[in-house]
């Protein structure tokens, strides 16, 4: 018995057609004897996988290189770190700044203007419990006297308890600079080979740098370099390999100039109390240990 088969519609008819055309098409090339030449596969046989070539091997390309600003302040804060010191990425505490300042090819003028009233209003308001919300007790700095040594650790927080009346406030152990409602706190590390060049005029000066990202619009400097300022309040330490020295107070300083496109931004400072200063054996070591310019 014969089967039947169901009579093709027109897309089939049309595809047959199509397959004949390319049929003869691939005859006249010449290439249809040569696919017939092929061998069969094997049911279940998978089909065979194109060779893959090669790919060409890269070129090592040069590894982008590190500014060298970076290549210092990594460098300053290894230094900082072996030393065991505080880290410090805000205003003028030594190393990453003063290794920083180094780089600034061209700092331009002096200005000895300092920023007019000094307001910030787009600041945010101070936490309750920060330093920035407190006032600090001058009378116990003044009970210690220029010249002496904050009794305690050679850290900041020894300063901060000496001046909070009993309640040490939150602050950033990692700042160069802390502010109260009633003054601003300048801490400053001295020696070794990234604090250099920090003191000058037989003593009376210091350079003091402020942080990388600090600039005459930072509310901070605002408030440090201003017509009506608090009083600013100077701390320095030696660094040596048997690690640091307590704090030393060096009392008040006194704005002289700063150059604006000094990168950080450097301030020119004048101590105050330089008569009494000089009297402090703790103070000549200080000198001594930062390489002071005698100009």
């Amino acid at each position: 018995m014969e089967a039947h088969h169901p009579p093709l519609s027109e897309y089939d008819m049309a595809r047959l057609e199509q397959i004949a055309r390319n049929e003869a098409k691939l005859s006249e090339l010449g290439l249809l004897a040569a696919r017939s030449l092929r061998a069969p596969r094997a049911a279940g046989e998978p089909a065979p996988k194109r060779p893959r070539l090669p790919r060409p091997a890269r070129q090592p390309t040069e590894p982008a290189r590190r500014s060298e600003r970076a290549l210092l302040a990594k460098a300053a804060e290894d230094a900082r770190r072996e030393r065991g010191e505080d880290a410090s990425s805000a205003l003028g505490s030594g190393g990453q700044a003063t290794a920083l300042a180094r780089l600034s090819r061209d700092r331009g003028e002096p200005s000895g203007a300092g920023l007019g009233d000094g307001a910030a209003t787009d600041r945010e308001p101070p936490q309750t419990d920060s330093s920035r919300s407190q006032a600090a007790d001058l009378e116990a700095l003044e009970r210690l006297g220029v010249g002496n040594e904050v009794p305690g650790p050679s850290t900041k927080a020894s300063v901060m308890q000496l001046a909070s009346r009993g309640r040490c406030p939150k602050f950033s152990k990692y700042s160069g600079s802390i502010e109260w409602t009633n003054a601003i706190f300048l801490f400053v590390n001295v020696g070794g080979s990234d604090y250099t060049n920090l003191f000058s005029h037989d003593g009376r000066r210091m350079s003091w740098f402020g942080g990388g990202r600090q600039n005459e619009s930072t509310p901070l400097i605002r408030r440090l370099l201003g017509a009506a300022p608090p009083p600013r309040l100077l701390f320095c330490r030696r660094q040596g390999q048997g690690g640091a020295s307590p704090y030393v107070y060096c009392g008040r300083v006194e704005y002289v100039q700063h150059y604006p496109r000094s990168q950080p931004l450097e301030v020119e400072w004048a101590l105050s109390d330089s008569a009494a200063l000089h009297a402090s054996e703790h103070f000549r070591l200080l000198l001594k240990a930062g390489s002071a310019r005698w100009l």
